[in-house]
């Protein structure tokens, strides 16, 4: 049985921000598995996956509680942006309104208090949770985990190309996976591969992710989409810089998240210049991690343009 859980958060200037979630019942008891989508406004693709699950599931859960928040930030959402305090080309890291680093901040701004809001009416009953992001679309897909057996079986149970093993150390101390933990909780962060638009690729992993957790905590009996491979695991990289300035164009069929074998065409440079054409291999096998691109290219188109100078990165490979 699905139903929609209304909430009024109460906003600073005394008025209020409506907010909904799906939230499905099924049909014998079990864990309660919750998954967020855009945090940051410019990250689409979660939010029509957990539609997709909540329409498929929403009278064919076989156990346990699915809730499903696509806009945890409409703020953002609705000025089209990373934070709703970013414009003008500025990077993600000068926001002071980024939800992602803020679950843990027991007094703040209207996010702080938003990210606070979600946690105490709805997230800190979930068992499991799934926090869904999207990564520009030169960064391969990845799931993130922690360097436990129990967690890694899940990463692996997600199906995405890459898996990054983070301590808890290591991690951002303000981030929903941080604070799940603290409550323990599991918490598995998921990074889908486009900002700004929708991809029916990126959609279809995202729902591919939700269905084979949904499946691994115990939801459904089977899991849908089996992994046909193991995941590999970031553990270093492997740059590749521009051996002139020009125009970087790839070899074609290439794209993030696709396995190369060493001396593997790439591409080439363009030269402005001159018009030669200087080519670009594969040094060593392994996954597409970055083609293209720098960092913060969703709040700068410029970032995004492929003319690049000699030793600038152009594309990473992570070994295997």
């Amino acid at each position: 049985m699905m139903e929609i859980i209304h909430l009024d958060f109460p906003l600073s200037n005394g008025g209020v921000e409506p907010l909904c979630a799906w939230k499905i019942t099924g049909r014998e008891s079990g864990p309660v598995f919750a998954a967020i989508a855009e945090q940051h406004g410019n990250e689409l693709n979660g939010c029509a996956a957990i539609r997709n699950f909540v329409r498929k599931y929403e009278n064919g859960l076989k156990r346990g509680t699915f809730i499903g928040i696509p806009f945890a930030n409409p703020f953002a959402l609705r000025l089209r942006m990373p934070s709703s305090d970013l414009g003008g080309g500025r990077p993600y890291i000068e926001s002071a309104r980024n939800m992602q680093t803020l679950w843990n901040e027991t007094d703040g701004n209207e996010i702080a208090r938003l990210a606070a809001f979600w946690w105490n009416h709805i997230l800190k009953d979930a068992d499991y949770l799934v926090d869904l992001h999207c990564y520009p679309e030169f960064y391969a897909p990845m799931v993130a985990v922690r360097p436990d057996p129990k967690w890694e079986k899940l990463g692996y149970a997600a199906a995405m190309p890459l898996i990054r093993c983070i301590k808890r150390e290591d991690d951002w101390k303000g981030s929903l996976r941080y604070k799940a933990e603290s409550a323990g909780k599991i918490s598995i962060g998921v990074e889908l591969s486009g900002q700004y638009d929708l991809s029916d690729r990126e959609i279809d992993r995202g729902m591919r992710v939700l269905e084979n957790l949904a499946a691994e905590f115990g939801l459904l009996d089977e899991m849908p989409h089996p992994p046909t491979e193991k995941p590999v695991e970031i553990r270093n990289r492997t740059d590749i810089s521009a051996p002139a300035a020009g125009l970087f164009i790839h070899h074609p069929g290439l794209k993030v998240g696709k396995r190369v074998k060493k001396g593997d065409p790439l591409g080439f440079i363009l030269r402005s210049e001159t018009l030669e054409e200087v080519p670009v291999t594969a040094p060593e096998s392994g996954i597409i991690s970055v083609l293209g691109g720098r960092a913060d290219c969703d709040v700068t188109l410029s970032a995004r343009h492929r003319y690049v100078f000699l030793d600038e990165r152009i594309i990473a490979i992570i070994p295997c």
